[in-house]
């Protein structure tokens, strides 16, 4: 039996990830960038090589990531015409062969691709596909499954009229690429969802095999879809590990699986409750508290703020504020007294617009969804949900009801929506 070539699919654009400009694969966690977790995670033993479909904006990045052994092979996607195309690219690199086709800006446990690839090696399945059972409706696709045969992927039925409970996750298994490419160029669709059509054609004789997967599952589709990935990677954390680098006050207060990078500063009477991790040369002040959340490097979080579930990126600066459940891209300034609500007074879930549309964001708590380099004045208040876009500028005393355009500068109090 042929090993597989492992495809990591990370040449699209997201088109709805507003504020966020960073590349979905290259979005640090733990320190590391999310495609570099997915392919480190890989079992070389079981794999040919690695092969990454990239863009133009993100191959030089992606090509530093070095994997366990041997080298990762990138194409580039000229343009993010979706997973079909991502396939179509790499043709002369997996003509003919077997191969694993793999999502790079979703995560799940390494435990998965061990047992998708040990039922490949049974040899009697052209195709694999994994499934898990999710809760609440899943923007994307489901599956239809008989006697444990995968039949058909479902992309993106309304709530109500998914096939199964099982969600498609993109761990694919295909004895041959051939017959997955030769199936594509018999798709004629105007959306993105060539892939899924084509895989549903090959399926049509004799289905799949399915994988039930029960294990931890993230993607990052939206903007928000940052915190629980946050939350998944937090999860893995199991121990107290404080760089021997590290200045940790005597009166500071570190609790449960907390990482600490090289030459942080935790000041007196700050606490840190894990699971967080603190990247390096980043600096909590004193009569902080951090709470389940991922602070990048070269951050400050001053005096007297605190942070909650929530993703701060590199290099931004917080002086005595209130940061839950919100998303900091980077290079961010909060003024003295600036907060994030998170917490509708009905309880209600909370939505956000996305390319005109209101989506319901699914959760409950959700702050501010800040992007790169914007900025917030002193007692600015941001409710709940508002984004606010790279380089804008919110003035001091500023209440913002709706999303700040990037580049904007808003001064003037907005008015409040009518319920």
């Amino acid at each position: 039996m042929n090993k597989p070539v492992a495809i990591v699919l990370a040449g699209g654009v997201g088109k709805r990830f507003w504020p966020i400009e960073t590349d979905k694969s290259l979005l640090p966690f733990l320190g590391r960038p999310l495609i570099e977790h997915t392919i480190q995670s890989l079992n070389h033993e079981k794999i040919e090589r690695i092969l990454v479909v990239a863009n133009e904006a993100n191959k030089k990045d992606i090509g530093r990531i070095k994997p366990r052994s041997g080298r990762i092979t990138i194409v580039v996607q000229e343009k993010p015409m979706g997973m079909a195309d991502a396939l179509r690219t790499a043709k002369k690199e997996i003509g003919g062969k077997a191969i694993l086709v793999i999502n790079g800006a979703d995560r799940v446990d390494q435990s998965l691709y061990h047992d998708v690839l040990t039922k490949s090696e049974m040899g009697s399945e052209r195709v694999i596909i994994p499934g898990r059972e999710h809760g609440q409706h899943f923007q994307g696709g489901y599956l239809r499954v008989r006697n444990e045969r995968v039949l058909e992927i479902v992309e993106k039925p309304e709530a109500g009229s998914e096939p199964s409970t099982l969600v498609n996750l993109v761990v694919h298994y295909f004895r041959n690429a051939d017959d997955l490419l030769t199936e594509i160029e018999k798709v004629k669709s105007e959306t993105d969802d060539v892939y899924e059509h084509a895989v549903s054609r090959l399926l049509e004789n004799g289905g799949a095999g399915l994988v039930r997967y029960e294990g931890p599952f993230g993607f990052v589709k939206y903007p928000w879809d940052i915190l629980e990935m946050a939350r998944l990677f937090l999860s893995s954390l199991k121990e107290k590990r404080v760089s021997k680098k590290a200045v940790i006050h005597p009166k500071a207060t570190i609790e449960g699986p907390v990482v600490i990078g090289d030459n942080v500063s935790v000041l007196e009477q700050a606490v840190i409750k894990g699971p967080a991790y603190i990247g390096n040369s980043s600096s909590i002040g004193t009569n902080c508290l951090v709470l389940e959340s991922i602070i990048g490097e070269n951050t400050v979080v001053g005096f007297s703020s605190e942070i909650t579930r929530s993703y701060i990126g590199d290099g931004c600066w917080l002086h005595q504020n209130y940061i839950g459940d919100t998303i900091l891209e980077g290079e961010n300034y909060f003024g003295a007294g600036a907060v994030t609500a998170n917490f509708r007074f009905d309880a209600g879930a909370i939505a956000s617009k996305v390319a005109s549309e209101n989506v319901n964001t699914g959760r409950k708590k959700l702050g501010a969804i800040v992007g790169r380099g914007a900025r917030v004045g002193v007692n600015a208040s941001l409710m709940p949900g508002i984004k606010i876009g790279g380089k804008a500028l919110v003035g001091p005393g500023v209440t913002v009801y709706r999303d700040v355009p990037r580049e904007a500068k808003l001064f003037e109090r907005q008015e409040r929506p009518q319920p």
